[in-house]
Formats: C-alpha cells, structure tokens, sequence
C-alpha cells in the first residue's frame, strides 16, 4: 500500500509538471521591422520593457545583408540568405537572365527564387495550423503551398496596424485557433529611414509599436489566454544614419564597360562577363576609403555569402553609414550593412507559460528563431543554418524539457 501511494505521488508529480508544457499553446510571432536592439534604451516602451522581466531578451544579430526581405526570410526558416536564396532585394538570376526585384511581381511572387521550408509550411507538415498577416514570403507559394490564412502584401485596402492586431486578437479567440499567428509591421523602420533613428519621429514610431503591442497583449489577457500565448516579438535588422556626404558614386570609380549589371548598394553586386573585368573593378576599388571590395571566391567566411549561385562575381560592401551608389541620396536611416556593426542588430523579446523569466540571452544569430519558434509549437525544424545557435540557448530559454 505504501509502494503504491509512493508511485502514485511521483506520477502527479510527474504529470504535473509535464501537462503545462503539453497543454495547447498558441503562439504569435510578430515583426517590427527596423527595430534596433537597443531601441528600448533610448524611448519608452514600456510593454517591452515589462516582456523582458517577465520573459527573455536578446540581441538578434541579422544576417548579410542586413536587409528587410532576406532576413525576415531568414527569420522563419533558419536559412542564411545564401541558402535561402533571397540575397538581396536586387540581385541577377543567372540561370535565366532575370532580374529579381521586390518592385517586380512576377518576381517577387515567383518560389523559384525561394529555397528552405518556412515556418507555415513546417508547421503545416506536421498538423499545424497557421494564421499569417503580411509577413514576407507568406504570399509566394513555397513549394506550391501558402499559411492556411494569408494575405497579399500588395492587396488594397492594406491593413492597418490596428486592423492586424485585431486580426491577431480575432485568431486567438476563434473556434479554428491556429497553432502558429504570425504578424509583420512595416514600422519603425520606415519612420528609420525617412528621420534616422535618432530622430523624435522615430521615437514616435517606436513608443506607437510598444502602444500597440501592448494594447494586444492587455486584450489577450482580459480574455483569460495569456497562460496559453507564448509570444514572441522580433525585428529584422537595426538601422544608422546617413547623410550624401557619405555618398561613394559608381561612376567616379567604373567605367561603364567593366560590367555587365550593379545591383544594389548595401552590398553591390557586380555581375561580369569577363575575368578582366573583375581585375578592372577590384582594382579600381581596393583603394577606395569606406569600402570594401571582393571577388566572390574571397568574401570573407564571416558573411556567410558565397553559396548561391547568384551572388556577383565581385561584392562591394561599404563601411558602416557610407552608400556606394549613383542614385539621389538624402539624410536619413539605412541598413544592409555587415551584421558585426551593433547598429545593425535588432530586437528580441518573448514571454509566455513555456518561457523562463528574466533571461537575458545576450547577442545571438537570427537564424535560432525558427528552431526557437518551431519549438514553441511542438514541430520539429527543417534542416537549417540555426541549430548549433539554438542548443545554446535551448536550456536557458525553455522553462520545460523539450517536448
């Protein structure tokens, strides 16, 4: 009798410390985009603020380049751009000739261009469901397939911030809860570029995303959901200032003849048809002060940026706050520089009933998020860039073994 009462105690036990982490969990993984890690110290936020006491914080280090659609990409699939395949907003197809541009739709919209299983379709492959609003990516059909509920970014009307948190909200409290709502808002990063990040318009911008989310999390407690929300608040790379005296011009360095395509600025990626050429256009380059000039065979193995095929036979990467381009410039905020420069790094915030409080995770690659949220969820990843990263933060991150 008292072997049995003494097997049933440690089988509550058990149990019960178990059914937390089995019991149904939603999450929402939300984006804003051009968040600086460090936003926080420097505006009010804070619901923020109150997500790193009753959670974890970190300092997410994007990938190159530090660019809005390759590292959202890289966000939900643990893939670095040169495995993803979304290298840069611009860049030369070479297989076919074609130019991919976000401006473009048949481009934008072709999966041809996307590699790697996003977190929808993870999820989606092994019986999860998946809510979607506006995230990049989530409106090409990767691998023919789309979140259960999506949206095309480009559809008029186009949410508004309000609209889009509702619409979260509306998921959560819905008879098809989803297992995965996820959600991107294009702030501050345009109030980033257009001010800079120092300026008071910025800082407006931020403390209305903090408003936002915040208001979003007070509904989702008052409904009695906040014990089954793991929410997790990122962004996908920070952002500096500029100004057109930091401008390096295309054509005061390359003749015109030296190349066959330049596309972008934060990198350049110079496509040639000849060897010379690139002898020409390193040469040219080397001694330029505030950039920084490689063949592909030499980018340098801490960028992470030589696998894909379609990455230009030379890389032009200018230092931190310079522009090597020929277009209009104006003072304001960029990106898309090497992700070592702290002005690039971006922000990482989550709270929930599987999430240990008052963790500090320090700096860690953006490429953990998926295995992170994957876990969340109860999937398991598809191959990715993040594993390694992830384990490291695995124990101190989870308040429950692994499931």
């Amino acid at each position: 009798m008292g072997r049995s009462l003494a097997r049933l105690s440690l089988l509550l036990v058990f149990f019960s410390v178990l059914s937390p982490a089995t019991a149904k969990k939603v999450t929402v993984l939300i984006s804003c985009d051009g968040f600086r890690w460090d936003y926080p110290r420097w505006y009010d936020t804070p619901f923020l603020d109150s997500l790193a006491a009753e959670g974890a914080e970190g300092e997410l280090v994007p990938s190159f380049p530090s660019k809005t659609f390759p590292n959202h990409y890289t966000l939900v699939t643990g893939l670095r751009p040169e495995h993803h395949g979304i290298i840069a907003n611009n860049f030369m197809d070479r297989a076919t000739g074609v130019r991919f541009t976000l401006s473009n739709p048949k481009t934008k919209f072709d999966p041809h261009f996307y590699k790697g299983e996003p977190l929808w379709l993870t999820a989606q492959r092994q019986g999860k469901h998946t809510a979607v609003f506006y995230w990049p990516g989530s409106d090409v059909p990767v691998s023919g397939r789309y979140p259960d509920i999506w949206h095309r970014y480009d559809e008029k009307p186009h949410m508004t911030f309000e609209q889009r948190a509702d619409s979260v909200f509306a998921q959560l409290t819905s008879a098809q809860q989803p297992d995965l709502i996820m959600a991107y808002f294009e702030e501050p990063d345009g109030s980033g570029h257009s001010f800079g990040p120092q300026a008071k318009e910025t800082q407006a911008a931020v403390e209305a995303m903090d408003s936002l989310l915040g208001q979003l999390w007070h509904r989702i407690t008052k409904a009695g959901l906040s014990d089954s929300v793991n929410l997790v608040v990122v962004s996908d790379h920070g952002m500096t200032w500029f100004t057109p005296s930091r401008q390096i011009p295309v054509g005061k360095y390359l003749k015109r003849e030296w190349y066959k395509s330049v596309e972008g600025d934060l990198p350049a990626n110079i496509y040639t048809e000849h060897p010379w050429q690139q002898d020409s256009i390193v040469k040219a380059l080397s001694h330029v002060p505030h950039l920084r000039v490689w063949r592909k065979a030499d980018i340098p193995a801490w960028l992470h940026y030589q696998d894909d095929d379609n990455i230009g036979d030379v890389l032009v990467v200018p230092d931190e706050g310079y522009l090597f381009t020929d277009a209009k410039c104006h003072d304001g905020g960029v990106h898309g520089f090497d992700p070592g420069y702290s002005d690039m790094h971006a922000l990482f915030r989550t709270c929930g009933p599987d999430i240990k409080q008052n963790v500090d995770l320090g700096q860690f690659s953006n490429t953990a998020v998926y295995s992170i949220v994957c876990r969340l969820i109860g999937v398991e990843p598809a191959a990715n860039d993040g594993m390694d990263e992830y384990k490291k933060l695995e124990t101190k991150l989870f308040r429950f073994v692994s499931r």
